[in-house]
């Protein structure tokens, strides 16, 4: 994978979406932003913020790869010597300096709370990225109209399980708020996510490598 290949790709997925993007962070600040004039409680604005930065992804996913294998741009870079690995590291990429920007950007202004202790914040912003990532791997690997409910079942599934396992137990969650109260529960949680990304990535990649072209387009 070579590095000036790799800002090529960069540079040519702002170009292209690169004001839409900036248009979907002002909209998704000013959300938070009226959501902390206006909400009846300020105990709604961490979970509202939250969900925002629920929303970028989806929209990322869907102008970074669905809008491109529409319009057939992955069967024109194969034609290029660019590496497929390339290609696929730069999506994630992009994806994730986004989500980075607007979680920062976004949960500092409105919802410093979450960052108290800084860790916390942390896994958030993880939790975000394992989504953004999960989105564009569906967008690859499956039809436009399924993508977004297989990434947030598979996003949403071992949460749910887990809920489901707590139940009313309350020995259970007694030791689950201890844990994530240990100086190294946020941390591993943390490690967790970016183990669960960066696998996520991993197998995109293998399955970009050794997919026809025609299963990169509609």
């Amino acid at each position: 994978m070579k590095p000036r290949v790799l800002i090529a790709l960069l540079a040519k997925d702002f170009r292209l979406h690169g004001l839409p993007v900036l248009l979907l962070v002002g909209a998704l600040l000013a959300a938070c932003a009226a959501a902390t004039l206006f909400a009846p409680s300020r105990d709604a604005v961490p979970g509202f913020a939250f969900n925002m930065n629920m929303l970028a992804p989806l929209l990322l996913s869907e102008w970074l790869i669905a809008r491109e294998r529409a319009k057939r741009s992955f069967a024109w870079l194969r034609s290029l010597p660019v590496d497929d690995r390339t290609v696929v590291v730069g999506k994630f990429l992009y994806a994730a300096v986004v989500s980075v920007v607007l979680w920062t950007t976004s949960s500092s202004l409105f919802a410093p709370g979450l960052w108290s202790p800084w860790s916390t914040g942390l896994v958030l912003q993880c939790s975000l990225l394992v989504l953004g990532a999960l989105l564009v791997s569906a967008r690859w690997r499956t039809s436009w109209r399924y993508a977004p409910m297989a990434a947030m079942g598979v996003f949403a599934g071992p949460i749910l399980v887990f809920l489901a396992l707590m139940g009313e137990d309350a020995a259970r969650r007694a030791a689950v708020v201890a844990l994530w109260k240990a100086p190294y529960g946020p941390p591993l949680a943390a490690a967790g996510l970016l183990l669960a990304y960066l696998a996520t990535i991993w197998w995109t990649v293998r399955w970009v490598e050794r997919a026809d072209t025609c299963q990169l387009v509609d």
